[in-house]
């Protein structure tokens, strides 16, 4: 017999800046990097234009870590039995958590989403969005509340 999937969720950082804005930006930031430095260098001072240069690549080189820190991912699933965790790091690394939905308890910590298990505990990143955290406590609690789980006494019916 086949699990029932109550709630099932994919948290995400959200990023404000998509990648044509980020094009943009740093046009436009290079551009007023350009109208300084160019007539320093014209009067000789020619070291200006070098950390006007390191200015841009800086910024170029934050936002490309932003952007690698946004692949970080975290699935929730509720089924009779369990919820899984799953979460995915930017560079791929998978790390899983199973805490059995009969004994789940969860809550909404300031920084951070926290369910426990009978003991065993896991939790939704820092990183993640806290409206989007908030809403998904709110959810899998009331999914815990309300979905027939089906499950009496330790074992399902």
């Amino acid at each position: 017999m086949a699990e029932t999937v109550h709630f099932s969720t994919l948290l995400r950082p959200h990023r404000s800046l998509p990648p044509d804005g980020f094009k943009w930006l740093i046009r436009g930031v290079l551009l007023a990097n350009l109208l300084v430095a160019l007539p320093m260098y014209l009067l000789g001072a020619w070291p200006i234009a070098g950390f006007c240069g390191l200015d841009v690549a800086l910024l170029w080189w934050l936002f490309d870590r932003n952007y690698f820190d946004a692949k970080r991912s975290e699935t929730l699933t509720l089924t009779d039995r369990e919820l899984v965790v799953v979460r995915i790091a930017p560079d791929g690394e998978r790390e899983e958590h199973r805490l059995a939905a009969y004994w789940l308890k969860v809550d909404l910590g300031e920084r951070r989403l926290v369910v426990s298990s009978r003991g065993n505990r896991g939790w939704t990143s820092s990183k993640i969005n806290s409206k989007i955290r908030r809403s998904s406590a709110v959810v899998t609690s009331a999914e815990l509340m309300l979905a027939p789980t089906m499950i009496k006494y330790g074992t399902s019916a």
